[in-house]
């Protein structure tokens, strides 16, 4: 690849590369589980924990932590992530937007629920090559036609994110931002698998050893 007259090195391509913060949502009450998912035991780590490790091994340029629970905040801390308390979490979830906003620094934000700990690098390190390559501001997990997280927002849509309230988060920006959006197919569901029930929870856990035995 040549560049205003010279070869551009592997270092300078890295560079030239948006910096995306991880910004993980881990600040819910887990009404329907009746328990608190995050901190479940999910092999040798927590659920959220598993989320923690992903994000860290990506090519995120820093991970955030955005929690309710002083058990989360202190898995943060063992990982040396960044941490920010959600005092509003009742609000619903995007409160946890805004106060992870407050520390993110980068040309995008990468928006992680802490419940999916089958989350790979793989999704992760994709999501922030296509908001690298597509030219658009608004990167979107897509399954059979239905909206997954991790979204990936740019930088641009800051101040739109500082403004949202409620559970909806930033579905009322891609609503209205529709151009901007670059859907990414993703081919393994549990890639993008929630935990929000007993039987969700089992069947992750089922499957997580089938990886692990390589079934």
């Amino acid at each position: 690849m040549e560049e205003g007259g010279g070869k551009v090195t592997c270092l300078e391509r890295r560079t030239m590369m948006p910096k995306v913060d991880g910004i993980i949502l881990a600040a819910g009450y887990s009404r329907r589980m009746g328990r608190d998912k995050l901190l479940l035991p999910f092999g040798e780590d927590l659920v959220v924990e598993r989320v923690v490790k992903t994000a860290l091994k990506s090519r995120l340029s820093k991970v955030i932590l955005v929690y309710r629970n002083a058990k989360v905040a202190e898995i943060g801390e063992k990982y040396d992530v960044e941490t920010i308390s959600n005092p509003r979490a009742r609000l619903g979830q995007s409160e946890s937007v805004k106060r992870g906003l407050k520390k993110a620094t980068g040309d995008g934000y990468l928006f992680i629920a802490g419940d999916q700990p089958l989350l790979s690098c793989s999704l992760v390190n994709g999501l922030t090559h296509a908001f690298a390559t597509s030219g658009k501001g608004i990167i979107i997990p897509t399954l059979d036609g239905e909206v997954h997280m991790p979204i990936l927002f740019s930088s641009k849509y800051r101040e739109d994110l500082q403004r949202v309230h409620g559970e909806k988060g930033g579905f009322e920006i891609i609503s209205g931002n529709k151009e901007d959006i670059h859907w990414y197919h993703v081919e393994d569901q549990m890639d993008v698998c929630d935990i929000d029930t007993e039987n969700q929870y089992r069947e992750l856990m089922i499957r997580k050893d089938r990886i692990d035995n390589g079934v």
